[in-house]
């Protein structure tokens, strides 16, 4: 698929209105590098350099502890939920999710079990706490109680179990009715362990057309205690719930920044005759 970056209108307007008319001036500058940086530096508006900079950090992990230190928070505590059917490797995932000892012979959860994970910066710390559900029917009512203040919930599937897809809808049901609004909801294949290298499109495009929502899609693999596939589809979904935290409290200071700047209405003065 191909993407127009001029779609995007902060680069429309920055192209169009700045560089495209010192380009045209000039044709000769396109070519050279360091001159265009230096006019891009003197012609950009600082707060659209700000604006550019912020967004970068919004959009990746390391940037929103960052953030989160600039909004006074240096201590985060995500909470991420696995749920899933038995026998979807969850055990396995959430181990090399936090990278503790390795067993290939895991046994089936009961009830819920749950680990933590940590990452430190010169910004502060978010310690991941990562819960790992039952899949057995007889559990259920246990997994939904801990959907209520989770961050992240994962619904680990096998793609290449028909019966899996079959019960992904009661869990993507069960998680809408319980987790919060806020909380973010990804799908983790794990038929990768079966040596599979590539997950099944069509199976992930009937399965958001099922849910009638695009949910976020990662293919994990719960063999390899390592595997930078896992960290990667861990950190993302992490920083999806992130940006939609640092959004919301972003927008309540804004708010109470207005509240303490509007004008106090004049009060009414009646004199009794």
């Amino acid at each position: 698929m191909e993407h127009n970056l001029l779609e995007h209108s902060g680069i429309s307007s920055i192209f169009k209105d700045i560089l495209l008319p010192y380009f045209c001036q000039d044709p000769a500058t396109i070519g050279n590098l360091a001159q265009t940086c230096r006019f891009f530096n003197q012609a950009i508006p600082n707060k659209v350099k700000a604006n550019a900079k912020r967004q970068h950090l919004l959009n990746n992990f390391y940037g929103q502890l960052q953030l989160l230190s600039e909004l006074g928070i240096e201590k985060q505590l995500i909470k991420c939920v696995m749920v899933g059917d038995s026998n979807t490797h969850k055990t396995e995932l959430q181990t090399t999710f936090c990278r503790t000892d390795f067993d290939l012979e895991q046994r089936s959860t009961i009830g819920i079990d749950f680990r933590t994970k940590t990452y430190t910066t010169k910004n502060g710390s978010i310690t991941l706490q990562i819960w790992n559900t039952a899949g057995q029917e007889r559990y259920r009512g246990i997994t939904e109680a801990y959907y209520r203040d989770a961050h992240v919930v994962f619904i680990v599937v096998d793609l290449v179990q028909d019966l899996q897809l079959n019960t992904l809808r009661s869990w993507h049901n069960a998680v809408l009715n319980s987790a919060p609004n806020a909380t973010r909801v990804v799908l983790l294949n794990s038929s990768l362990h079966k040596g599979i290298t590539i997950a099944p499109q069509e199976a992930i495009r009937h399965i958001r057309t099922q849910l009638n929502e695009d949910i976020p899609c990662f293919a994990v693999d719960s063999s390899e205690p390592t595997n930078s596939m896992n960290e990667k589809a861990l950190l993302t979904s992490v920083s999806l719930a992130l940006k939609k935290q640092i959004l919301a409290m972003e927008e309540q200071q804004t708010d109470v920044s207005n509240d303490d700047h509007a004008p106090v209405a004049n009060e009414s003065k009646c004199i009794m005759m």
